[in-house]
């Protein structure tokens, strides 16, 4: 998880979170060295997904794939492409069959010297709290004989569904890498498997 106030600087927190990832440790050997990490960047607003996408590609990291859609988009527009009904529906069967595991070697990184850097646990108690608040809602427009816009949301006063979001397109970028049919994955989900188990 990363957070940050700054747009700009979140960009470089990406690729520190990444290194992050590389170096947990599980009995002195660094798990995740090697493994292939796939990264979903939501791409609804401008063209901040491909800034994030060119900003990991020039560090230069091994054995990192920014997942595309068919057309070759980076990322996962979410809403058109990808409604979040799909995504909330996929969560919501996880959750109830059991098949979401949390880590206890979350990681976490913060620039910002105000912010204050949540640990695993605070996290997962952030999460549990912004799934009880995440729902669906009905926006009104002016015209009453247009239907109402349909929108997941958690925020409001004082409140969040970052993590809930975060925790969204990390299942649907899973899902998306496992269930594409063409050769475009196929290598990289042959060599994930060999250290991981993605079928979860």
């Amino acid at each position: 998880m990363i957070r940050n106030r700054n747009p700009l600087s979140g960009y470089g927190l990406v690729v520190q979170h990444i290194k992050s990832l590389r170096n947990i440790k599980v009995n002195n050997y660094p798990k995740f060295q090697d493994i292939p990490i796939v990264i979903g960047i939501e791409s609804n607003f401008g063209n901040e997904h491909y800034t994030i996408a060119n900003h990991v590609m020039e560090s230069k990291l091994k054995n990192v794939i920014i997942l595309k859609e068919d057309k070759g988009m980076i990322g996962i527009r979410t809403g058109k492409t990808v409604p979040k009904q799909t995504m909330v529906d996929y969560g919501n069967e996880k959750i109830r069959n059991s098949k979401i595991l949390f880590s206890n070697m979350l990681v976490t990184n913060s620039e910002h010297v105000s912010m204050k850097k949540m640990t695993p646990e605070e996290i997962t108690g952030e999460l549990i709290k912004q799934l009880l608040s995440f729902e669906k809602r009905y926006e009104y427009g002016l015209d009453n004989e247009k239907p109402p816009r349909i929108i997941f949301s958690g925020k409001g006063s004082n409140r969040f569904d970052d993590l809930v979001m975060a925790f969204l397109l990390n299942l649907q970028t899973r899902r998306l890498f496992l269930n594409d049919t063409g050769k475009r994955y196929s290598r990289w989900r042959e060599r994930a498997a060999l250290g991981f188990n993605l079928e979860f």
